[in-house]
């Protein structure tokens, strides 16, 4: 898995985590322990959003020179698990724009 295989996959790591927190939101007001966990879990679902944003931002930044068109970055962003994020050309501009820092980001 190259990675940017790895960071189409923690873009959709995103919306599973706070999925994952409306269940437990649920659970937690079934259970009638809502109360006490409601500010914890107001804050790590905006921990989560924040760097869902972050992430993105950085993604685009880095991908935005890289490619020719902005709605490329746009669809590489919007299909998570596509081909296009193992594209063999990508990952060679990836590696021309990053020189020697390439292996590591990878």
């Amino acid at each position: 898995m190259s990675g940017l295989e790895i960071a189409g996959v923690l873009l959709s790591a995103f919306p599973l985590l706070i999925t994952s927190l409306k269940h437990w939101r649920d659970v937690a007001k079934v259970g009638s322990f809502w109360w006490r966990v409601r500010k914890d879990h107001t804050a790590c679902l905006r921990w989560i959003r924040f760097h869902e944003i972050l992430y993105k931002r950085n993604l685009k930044e880095l991908l935005i020179p890289v490619l020719t068109d902005a709605s490329e970055v746009k669809s590489l962003i919007i299909d998570l698990g596509g081909r296009d994020w193992s594209s063999k050309a990508l990952q060679e501009r990836l590696e021309e724009r990053l020189h020697e820092s390439y292996s590591l980001d990878m």
